[in-house]
């Protein structure tokens, strides 16, 4: 299960273990054997949702790629482009904030 933390905490958690380079997000840190730094993070889930865990948390990958750059954790993100496979930081909008004009 994964532990309590703050919005502010995960944001500092997600920018601690992750990079983003270009639209991919990679591990900063090894957390473990398998996890090599610098490799993508993240997997697949049936019907292509793109997900991350960390803490025993998981989360979709724009989501995290989205609190790295505005530091704060969107309930939903918007990719402009429509397009789930681009998640370049240009391409992900929160969808509270209405439309990106």
């Amino acid at each position: 299960m994964a532990e309590y933390r703050t919005e502010k905490e995960w944001v500092e958690e997600y920018r601690k273990n992750f990079d983003v380079v270009g639209q991919d997000l990679v591990w900063k840190i090894s957390t473990s054997q398998k996890i090599k730094v610098g490799s993508f993070a993240g997997y697949r889930e049936y019907g292509g949702k793109h997900l991350v865990q960390l803490h025993g948390r998981r989360i979709a990958v724009p989501r995290v790629i989205y609190a790295i750059i505005h530091g704060e954790i969107p309930e939903y993100v918007i990719h402009l482009d429509n397009n789930t496979l681009n998640n370049n930081p240009d391409n992900l909008f929160d969808w509270k904030k209405g439309k990106k004009k």
